[in-house]
């Protein structure tokens, strides 16, 4: 509830993760992260996504647009270094976290 009322990054991101955590869960099954392509893209519409969002609800917190379309642009190409990164990431943690088994009783 803090999030709603607050300017602050943390609470308006944490406020935008739990938007993001209910959108995925409904779609989960429509998602296909089979190549690299796939799952850059992805990344990169999420990021970009997140960062619309949290610019909307700073905008209407502050009742201010006028950087709306620079505060966008200033994130883009942070966005296609994270997405271009990403898979790589989670084939290297996959790869360290590997799922065990479940134990027969």
């Amino acid at each position: 509830m803090h999030s709603l009322f607050s300017i602050e990054g943390w609470a308006i991101n944490c406020f935008i993760s739990l938007i993001f955590i209910l959108v995925l869960s409904f779609i989960k099954d429509l998602i296909q992260l089979s190549n690299y392509l796939s799952s850059c893209l992805f990344y990169f519409v999420g990021l970009t996504v997140w960062d619309i969002m949290r610019t909307i609800i700073m905008g209407v917190k502050v009742q201010n647009f006028n950087n709306f379309f620079s505060m966008i642009g200033d994130d883009l190409l942070s966005n296609l270094v994270l997405a271009l990164v990403s898979p790589l990431i989670v084939l290297l943690l996959s790869s360290i976290w590997k799922p065990q088994k479940a134990l027969e009783a």
